[in-house]
């Protein structure tokens, strides 16, 4: 399974994440990108509360190419801890990949790899 840049706007990530273990064979793999912070501990900007957007931090958008600029909510932002909470939604071994400086494709975020137990 393959997510990009979407886990920082999914208002419960621990249930995306999963799921996304649920329904993956013995020992598939999610290759998974965010905005990765320098902070040991994700950092909750927003909760969906009862259907409404309790925002706990001064709210902050990513552009959509659907809805436009500025139009997707951040609920949070990752810290190091991405490892521990991907484990906790059933993960058997994460592993951070991390690009060189000049990526070929010029981009260079760190991938994710999370895999299920085989």
């Amino acid at each position: 399974c393959v997510c990009t840049e979407v886990f920082e706007h999914v208002p419960d990530d621990t249930l995306g994440f999963s799921e996304i273990h649920r329904v993956l064979r013995p020992g598939g793999v999610l290759v998974l990108t965010v905005p990765l912070h320098g902070f040991a501990q994700t950092r909750e900007r927003a909760r969906l509360v009862d259907g409404r957007v309790n925002r706990l931090l001064p709210a902050e958008f990513h552009d959509d190419p659907i809805r436009g600029p500025g139009t997707a909510l951040v609920y949070r932002d990752y810290g190091t801890d991405l490892s521990a909470r991907l484990k906790s939604a059933g993960f058997h071994e994460v592993r951070f990949v991390v690009p060189p400086e000049q990526a070929w494709w010029g981009f260079g975020r760190t991938v994710v790899l999370a895999k299920k137990s085989p």
